[in-house]
């Protein structure tokens, strides 16, 4: 029997470089289409790739009707961040120790130290992380299997997602596009080159559903909202994101040509048309979209 190693191995390999490639190139666009940026297809690229080198071409067909819904849950992960460490900060973190830092808080807010902030950002994505997961693992616990409703799910929580967050960044100023550190892109890329290659192995030993609700995790989401929120307020986060409910329906679209290339012909083949028809549709969605 083929060792499944040296395929966990290219998927850490591979899925934490296009991380790491596409955090720079978030960095270069304009900050108003950098949501789209970060909601192209990175990661599930190679999830998809290396899945349809572990799975059987009737299991890999099983994938397509899973992927929407657990997607459409990766942009709650966002929102729900986002409002977890606003009302995680206002509870145990805003209080004021003296009459002083109270006076100042009503004009400037009070700025937490480092180790806070870490804090604050770890126990926010833990409880945004345990959000997705109540959502989506039933989908793979019970094989959800219905591309339509999968749909649904997904426009209708793009479109939820979409006002909550315009609405937080109409209220926030506009902040500069993050550059990320040399130790930061790495430990980025190797979180979600562990993740992907955690996908690629419960896929593999569990089967086609849980493989695709693991390959929706918002692993690249995650470590970007982390160092972002280092570096700035909660409220900013809404700004860094405003684009990405629009822009993460570039998976969508690459889940859906990938279904049908793959088969047609093969994986390599099937790749390379898979991403070359998502990043025509980034593409225009960049062209067109306004915000």
């Amino acid at each position: 029997m083929e060792s499944i190693v040296p395929k966990l191995i290219a998927s850490f390999i591979f899925g934490g470089g296009l991380v790491a490639l596409q955090a720079y190139a978030a960095e270069k666009v304009p900050k108003q289409v950098s949501g789209i940026v970060l909601a192209l297809p990175s990661t599930i690229i190679v999830n998809y790739f290396f899945l349809g080198l572990v799975l059987t071409e009737d299991q890999f067909k099983q994938l397509l009707p899973v992927i929407p819904a657990p997607l459409g849950f990766s942009l709650i992960f966002i929102t729900a961040y986002i409002y977890i460490a606003k009302y995680l900060y206002r509870l145990f973190f805003a209080k004021p120790e003296n009459w002083w830092q109270a006076f100042k808080q009503v004009f400037v807010g009070r700025k937490l130290n480092k180790g806070q902030k870490i804090i604050l950002i770890a126990l926010s994505s833990v409880l945004a992380c345990a959000v997705w997961l109540l959502l989506s693992l039933p989908l793979a616990i019970y094989r959800f299997d219905n591309l339509k409703l999968s749909l649904l799910i997904f426009v209708v929580f793009a479109a939820i997602n979409h006002k909550l967050i315009q609405r937080g960044c109409s209220k926030t100023k506009v902040v500069e596009t993050i550059h990320y550190t040399a130790a930061q892109q790495i430990a980025r890329a190797c979180f979600a080159g562990l993740m992907v290659a955690t996908t690629v192995y419960i896929g593999s030993q569990l089967g086609p559903f849980w493989g695709g609700v693991m390959a929706m995790f918002p692993a690249a989401f995650m470590a970007s909202m982390s160092i972002i929120h280092y570096y700035y307020d909660y409220q900013d986060l809404f700004c860094f994101f405003k684009a990405t409910p629009i822009g993460i329906s570039t998976l969508v679209v690459y889940a859906a040509v990938a279904h049908f290339s793959f088969a047609a012909y093969g994986v390599w083949l099937g790749t390379l048309l898979a991403v070359l028809v998502s990043a025509i549709y980034s593409w225009v969605l960049s062209r067109t979209l306004k915000v």
